[in-house]
């Protein structure tokens, strides 16, 4: 008779989707209090589309939250595998990430990668602002050739640095050492372009460990396993208040100090309350925050009575609509919401929209509420399998996830470029295969 660990009935200590409703619920409110006057069109149906798609985000995860881990029988063989050829699996990565400084350095004319690195760490915004020679990206350094291969192996460099840190106490010291050295050429070139992306792709890996470090002894409970809760939670406070201050600085040097960003027909209201009962040092911090964390739900506002055109299971990405697109020579750009919804001064590939409208573009909006119940369960699922297996694929999801669920409210981060979408669907496939291989009826231990 097979046999496997009861703990896995238990739930994580910490309920992620709690502090994501809050986190989510204050995005929303923070909309209409804000000091950005926007001009929200179907106010009434925007509400209860956003309240709704929340409800069924929690509802997904508190579904699967309550069913039992079940270890596949390469649970353990699969986090052994990444510890084994943690040597392949970080050389490849600093490989990868010094090719594409490289790439950068000459982009954008630098005279050499060290400098590019030092511009990284100490004036990102002279990168962000840079000319770029060309963007063609076969006429960049390594061509079509590199950004295929970097694109193919992103699955390796998005998750040598959550899953480094988490089994990192299983690593011996030369491939610590190597994993500091992917980790630190990871970091330069996720802020290379000197966006604030960057910043939160190394916050949300934090945010990871943290959540999912476990206890030395893991025999905490009662008060003892509160304060390691704390602990944690505090934890993931700090990371969060640390890339808020990096936001603010890069942000305020970007703008050299004045608050002058695309938001379309709509307005800085300078009467607003928020800017008489909040310290000088936070006002500035406040309105990037109003600007590009709420701005989707303006843009989902004027998508809502826009005409929904079929795009095939494409709208939901622009990269994978350019690539389709590319390949059939069809035009599908110009059925999504976010082609129509120009009105207002908005503007298409400069204004945002939350991920819910680009889910629409293919499922419309009563579609969006089954995607969001599928994405909570999701979640539920490989928080458990990250937080009791340690699985690498679970870990890397889990990220994922998280940034999934930040970037909800301004748009539909995670599947808009190459390299996060590729990682997603090649870690959902290996993780379901793992899962049906191993899924097999195991008698619960009482």
């Amino acid at each position: 008779m097979e046999t496997w660990n009861n703990r896995l009935y238990e739930k994580p200590p910490i309920n992620l989707m709690n502090f994501i409703q809050l986190y989510l619920t204050f995005s929303f409110v923070f909309y209409f209090i804000g000091p950005v006057k926007w001009n929200t069109q179907n106010v009434v149906l925007l509400i209860v589309l956003v309240v709704s798609y929340q409800i069924m985000f929690k509802f997904g995860y508190d579904f699967q939250i309550k069913k039992p881990t079940h270890p596949a029988r390469n649970a353990v063989g699969e986090k052994h595998f990444w510890v084994k050829h943690f040597y392949f699996i970080s050389i490849v990565s600093i490989f990868l990430n010094v090719l594409i400084l490289i790439r950068i350095t000459y982009l954008y004319g630098i005279s050499s990668i060290f400098e590019t690195m030092v511009l990284s760490i100490t004036n990102p915004t002279s990168l962000y602002h840079a000319n770029v020679s060309t963007n063609n990206s076969a006429l960049m350094f390594g061509g079509t050739l590199l950004a295929n291969i970097n694109a193919l192996a992103s699955p390796i460099t998005f998750a040598v640095i959550p899953v480094g840190l988490v089994v990192y106490r299983e690593l011996s010291k030369s491939k610590r050492i190597l994993f500091w050295i992917s980790a630190i050429t990871n970091v330069v070139l996720s802020i290379s372009t000197g966006r604030s992306e960057g910043i939160l792709r190394i916050a949300v890996f934090l945010m990871t460990w943290f959540l999912l470090r476990k206890n030395r002894t893991e025999k905490a409970r009662g008060k003892g396993s509160q304060r390691v809760i704390i602990i944690r939670v505090l934890g993931v406070v700090i990371v969060l208040i640390a890339f808020l201050f990096l936001y603010s600085l890069l942000m305020e040097n970007r703008t050299l100090g004045s608050y002058g960003l695309p938001i379309g027909n709509n307005y800085i209201d300078y009467n607003n309350f928020l800017f008489k009962i909040l310290p000088t040092s936070v006002v500035n911090l406040m309105v990037y925050l109003n600007i590009y964390l709420t701005q989707g739900y303006f843009g989902m506002s004027i998508s809502i009575s826009k005409i929904w055109q079929p795009t095939f299971f494409c709208g939901f990405s622009s990269w994978f609509r350019n690539e389709v697109e590319g390949v059939l020579n069809v035009d599908i750009k110009s059925r999504t919401f976010m082609a129509q919804a120009t009105d207002y001064g908005w503007k298409y590939g400069t204004n945002w929209h939350t991920a819910y409208t680009w889910f629409a573009c293919d499922v419309w909006w009563l579609g969006v509420l089954f995607i969001m119940f599928f994405m909570g369960r999701l979640l539920a699922a490989v928080y458990k399998d990250a937080y009791y297996n340690q699985s690498p694929l679970a870990i890397g999801l889990m990220s994922m996830m998280i940034l999934f669920a930040i970037y909800l409210p301004a748009n539909n981060y995670l599947f808009s470029d190459s390299d996060t979408f590729i990682s997603f669907f090649i870690f959902l496939v290996l993780w379901g295969v793992k899962f049906k291989i191993g899924n097999k009826p195991r008698r619960r231990i009482t």
